[in-house]
């Protein structure tokens, strides 16, 4: 066997291993930690800040409803829908699927990481596989999605499975990143379907036509949506720094999401570090915060950023249509963090979003 051949060989098993030891470790983390406070949580025994520090951000939640469905029938899903609360809906049935068992759900995360994230390595040079890999994993943020239910870990792998069709165009990474987007939130569906209609215009300047009416039509649709509920507004009269409020105030309504979405989406990025105290420096957030700011910058360095880039236009309509959301909090935008980390590392003779092999 050729030696370049068994050094590629060799570098894929160590990746492989490399996973099995952090998924090892995350196991661990999970029996000693997480476990407990998950029980505790859905008990009510355990706090919610606490909750949140072993990554059970709405776990909690949702493993309640789902036991509710279990014990009580589908009524609970109905009234879900009727309030407009959309997105609680997918990891509900995906709990349901998976028998509202932690264990199950833990393997699962982990499963699907695995297969998302590889599906698109084994597309990439070697070089290129370890760096997309270990700045990957390094991200503590998704390292604690791993524990639970949540709507990041789906997410994540929905992007990765598309990063996979870019650099592969095999339609069979289309099906799964759907799947995932399925399981994870409804609008990251209408993100997949726009973005393969979008993919086929290579043009610039159709690009940019088609993103500028993109915002358009969004613009004109938020006051419509009705996202700014009776449970959104509760919630902001507890935690809203205000400024939020206004932006969501003039997107609702008075049609200016087109004005408003550039803060929010920075909101979501960078609003943890804004407020940062040295007691948080515990938390996941902060970290992956530091890191998305630091890889930005970097790719903006090297004019990473190009719309003529396939994973650069993923990026661009994934932001945009989740600062929709009435709500800020960094882990929306969690699932773009292996997008960003394969920009950084994409050459630049192969800015249309395919790595050479």
């Amino acid at each position: 066997m050729p030696s370049n051949v068994t050094w590629l060989i060799n570098k894929s098993v160590f990746l492989k291993i490399c996973f099995l030891i952090y998924a090892g470790i995350a196991l661990v983390v999970f029996l000693n930690s997480t476990y407990p406070a998950l029980r505790g949580a859905i008990e009510s025994t355990v706090n919610h800040q606490a909750a949140e520090c072993v990554g059970l951000w709405d776990a909690n939640t949702y493993y309640q409803y789902a036991e509710t469905v279990k014990t009580d029938g589908t009524q609970i899903l109905v009234d879900i829908f009727n309030a407009r609360v959309f997105n609680l809906l997918p990891p509900i049935f995906l709990l349901l699927l998976l028998q509202n068992n932690f264990l199950f759900v833990f393997c699962f995360n982990v499963l699907v990481l695995y297969l998302s994230l590889f599906s698109m390595l084994k597309y990439c040079k070697p070089d290129d596989q370890l760096r997309i890999f270990f700045l990957t994993i390094i991200n503590p943020f998704i390292f604690y999605c791993l524990m639970a239910i949540n709507k990041e870990m789906t997410s994540i792998a929905s992007i990765l499975f598309l990063a996979a069709y870019i650099v592969s165009n095999r339609k069979k990474y289309v099906f799964f990143s759907l799947l995932c987007a399925f399981f994870a939130r409804f609008p990251l569906v209408i993100i997949v379907l726009v973005f393969l209609i979008f993919k086929h215009m290579i043009n610039k300047r159709k690009r940019l036509i088609l993103l500028l009416g993109y915002i358009g039509v969004l613009t004109i649709l938020v006051p419509r949506l009705g996202l700014f509920t009776d449970i959104i507004k509760k919630l902001y009269e507890k935690s809203s720094t205000g400024i939020v409020f206004f932006m969501n105030e003039m997107a609702e309504n008075y049609y200016l999401f087109f004005l408003v979405f550039i803060p929010k989406i920075l909101a979501n990025f960078f609003a943890q570090l804004s407020k940062t105290t040295f007691e948080s420096f515990s938390s996941p957030i902060v970290y992956s915060e530091l890191l998305f700011l630091v890889i930005i910058f970097l790719s903006i360095l090297k004019k990473k950023y190009r719309l003529q880039n396939d994973y650069y236009l993923l990026f661009l309509l994934y932001v945009i249509l989740i600062s929709i959301s009435p709500i800020v909090h960094h882990r929306y935008f969690l699932p773009i963090y292996p997008l960003l980390v394969i920009i950084y590392v994409q050459r630049r003779t192969k800015m249309k979003g395919v790595f050479s092999q």
